[in-house]
């Protein structure tokens, strides 16, 4: 995984990497990141590559929009960790869905 450091940022990714295990945090939240890795990070970016699960999948067979809602806020989360510290919480958060995906389509966000 390509990094800079800085220790928000190991601790951003720490607290993704427990999250995806099932380590740390809300049954939902666990195992709608599970599987989640980071493939690049530094202060204030995450690249992440995800595989979309089945028990992720709403009835239409796609992404559940819920599930990536809570990818986005998580991810987020801890990009804006990585440039400031702890935070208190999302105050607007707003998703506009052009696309679904599939099950086991590899997502690559950053």
């Amino acid at each position: 995984m390509e990094q800079r450091s800085g220790n928000n940022l190991q601790e951003s990714q720490k607290w993704l990497q427990h999250l995806s295990k099932g380590n740390q945090g809300s049954e939902l939240v666990t195992s709608t990141l599970q599987g989640l890795k980071v493939v690049a990070s530094h202060e204030g970016y995450f690249r992440c590559h995800f595989l979309v699960p089945s028990s992720l999948l709403d009835q239409h067979g796609n992404w559940h929009v819920g599930a990536i809602a809570t990818l986005i806020d998580s991810v987020g989360n801890a990009t804006a960790y990585s440039m400031s510290g702890p935070l208190k919480g999302s105050v607007d958060f707003t998703v506009s869905y052009f696309s679904t995906a599939k099950f086991q389509v590899i997502i690559l966000s950053s």
